[in-house]
C-alpha cells in the first residue's frame, strides 16, 4: 500500500515551496552582504549592521538572514518525506539511484564554483596580503570541499573556500539519515519528533551545523505528516484559511519584533526566543499553509516561482565567488569598501548575480543533470524540486 495516497498529494509540483526556497537563498545574500566589510574573518570592530544598503527596507534579512538556512533544512525535510520517504520504504527507489539523484543535483555545480573560488581566493591573496573572509584555503580543507564534507566535524580552521557549502555538507549527512530511517521505519510522529528534539538539544550542542540540520529536517517531515492528514480531512478547507491567517500573523509579528529589535534592542531572553520562533513556529507554519492553499486553491504556478525555484541553488553557490569578484575589482582600482553602502552596488550586484544563476541553471546544472542520469531524457519537476 502507498505511504501516501493520490488523494492526499494531488499536485505533482508545489509552486510555492519553490518560490520560498528561492527568497530564502536571496535572503543568505543579505546577511553575507556584510563581508565587503570584513578586515579578517570576523566584523571589524565598530562595524553597524545599519550601515549596509537599503537597510530600513531589508533589516529583517541583514539581521536575521542567517536563519534561511534552517527554513532550507525544514524545507528539505518537507519535500523529500513528501516525494521520497514512501518509495524508498517500499523498496521501488535504489539506494545508488536515490544518491545519483542526488549527486547530479548538486556536485557539479559546487564543484565548478569550488575551483574558481580556490583560483579567485589565490589571486586575491597575492594582490592583498590575505584571503577574502573564509581563511582555511588549504589542501587539507580542499580536499574536504572536494568531497563535500566541508563542515561535518572534520575541519580543523574555520570555513573555507566557497563556504555556503557548508549546508550542503549537512545535507548530505541529512539524505544518508533519511535513506536508513526511511528503509528501517516508516514516517511516525514519535521517532522524527524524537529525532528533531535531539537534533535541536544533544547535537546542536555537539556539533551545531549538524544538529541545525538534524533537528529542521526531520520537523520538515513532521510538517509533511500534518500537511497530507489536514489535506485528507473533510475540513481541510477551513484548516488552510486559518493557518494563513496564523502564518500571515506571525510573519508580521517577526517583523515588528525584528524591528523593535534593530531600534533598540532587545533583552537576552527575548533575543533567544526570537531565534528559536522562526524555527519552531514560523516556518513550519509557512511551509504547511503554503502547501495546504496550493494545493486546495492552486493560483502559485507561473514564470516567477518557476524562476525563483530555478535559480535557489546557483543563487546560494554563486555569490560568494561573485563577491570575491567585486571586492578584488574593488582592491584593484583603489576602490574604498564605503561603495558597498551604496544601494546602486546593491542591486547592481542582485542584477548580476539572479542573470548568472539564471545561466547555470540553464546550461551548466540541468545539462549536468541529465547526463549523470543516463541521457537526453528529461528530468522530472519533482525531482528538481528536490
Amino acid at each position: 500500500m502507498a505511504l501516501v495516497s493520490s488523494i492526499t498529494r494531488p499536485l505533482q509540483h508545489l509552486h510555492s515551496l519553490d518560490a520560498l526556497r528561492g527568497v530564502a537563498a536571496l535572503t543568505v545574500v543579505f546577511w553575507h552582504w556584510q563581508h565587503f566589510f570584513w578586515t579578517s574573518d570576523a566584523p571589524p570592530a565598530g562595524f553597524r549592521v545599519e550601515s549596509q544598503p537599503l537597510f530600513s527596507v531589508f533589516f529583517l534579512f541583514y539581521r536575521n538572514g542567517t536563519r534561511a538556512v534552517d527554513l532550507f533544512f525544514l524545507l528539505s525535510g518537507f519535500i523529500f518525506f513528501w516525494i521520497y520517504a514512501g518509495k524508498i520504504t517500499e523498496g521501488t527507489v535504489s539506494a545508488g539511484r536515490f544518491f545519483m539523484l542526488r549527486f547530479s543535483r548538486l556536485y557539479p555545480l559546487h564543484l565548478v564554483t569550488l575551483l574558481l573560488v580556490a583560483a579567485g581566493q589565490y589571486a586575491y591573496a597575492a594582490a592583498n596580503g590575505k584571503f577574502f573572509v573564509y581563511p582555511a584555503n588549504d589542501a587539507y580543507h580542499f580536499v574536504l570541499n572536494l568531497l563535500l564534507i566541508p563542515s561535518i566535524g572534520l575541519e580543523r580552521g574555520g570555513l573555507s573556500f566557497n563556504s555556503p557549502i557548508w549546508s550542503v555538507s549537512v545535507e548530505v549527512v541529512l539524505y544518508t539519515s533519511f535513506y536508513i530511517y526511511c528503509r528501517l521505519l516508516r514516517p511516525r510522529v514519535l521517532p522524527m519528533t524524537v529525532l528533531s528534539l535531539l537534533g535541536l538539544t544533544v547535537l546542536y550542542a555537539l556539533y551545531s551545523p549538524i544538529g541545525r540540520g538534524v533537528g529542521a529536517f526531520f520537523l520538515g517531515g513532521l510538517v509533511h505528516m500534518a500537511f497530507t492528514r489536514i489535506l485528507a480531512s473533510p475540513g481541510a478547507g477551513k484548516i488552510a484559511r486559518l493557518l494563513a491567517i496564523v502564518t500571515v500573523l506571525a510573519w508580521l509579528a517577526t517583523v515588528g519584533v525584528s524591528f523593535s529589535d534593530a531600534l533598540g534592542g532587545l533583552a537576552p531572553k527575548a533575543s533567544k526566543a526570537l531565534a528559536l520562533f522562526p524555527i519552531l513556529v514560523l516556518f513550519p507554519l509557512t511551509v504547511l499553509s503554503l502547501a495546504l492553499v496550493e494545493s486546495l486553491k492552486g493560483g502559485f504556478s507561473g514564470r516567477l516561482p518557476r524562476f525563483f525555484g530555478d535559480i535557489s541553488y546557483s543563487s546560494y553557490l554563486w555569490h560568494f565567488p561573485l563577491q570575491l569578484l567585486f571586492a578584488g575589482i574593488a582592491h584593484a582600482a583603489g576602490i574604498d569598501v564605503s561603495i558597498f553602502r551604496s544601494a546602486w552596488v546593491l542591486l547592481a550586484f542582485f542584477a548580476i548575480l539572479l542573470v548568472i544563476s539564471r545561466a547555470s541553471y540553464l546550461w551548466l546544472e540541468m545539462p549536468a543533470q541529465r547526463a549523470l542520469r543516463g541521457g537526453p531524457r528529461r528530468v522530472s519537476a519533482k525531482a528538481v524540486q528536490a
